[in-house]
């Protein structure tokens, strides 16, 4: 005797209604199981795409910000180059770094 055979005549001495709660359960269970794994492939692939737009689009912020700055700097100084506020170009190194070291003996003597 076979395994299906042997589970076919278990089958035929079970009552009708109990082989139709058998049935209502296993359709059910099975329903209830690929709606488990349906809600949790859909938070994993949730989870997925906002650790990558966090990964993506905060250094694009960061950058957004450091090319403002420096957008805003040339301009600001081809503005002064031009109606001729400074001279040149290498007279802003020079009174930037002369200012720095300043205001770093100023704050050595302060100590």
């Amino acid at each position: 005797m076979t395994f299906f055979q042997f589970i076919n005549q278990k089958l035929e001495t079970i009552k009708f209604s109990n082989k139709t709660k058998m049935l209502i359960f296993i359709i059910l269970s099975g329903t209830i199981t690929i709606g488990f794994l349906m809600f949790v492939s859909i938070f994993a692939l949730k989870f997925d795409y906002e650790t990558l737009f966090q990964k993506h689009t905060q250094p694009q912020f960061e950058l957004e910000e450091i090319k403002d700055a420096y957008r805003v700097n040339i301009n600001e100084t081809l503005y002064d180059v031009k109606y001729g506020q400074i001279v040149n170009v290498s007279n802003i190194f020079i009174f930037k770094t002369t200012n720095h070291i300043n205001n770093c003996i100023n704050f050595a003597n302060v100590k």
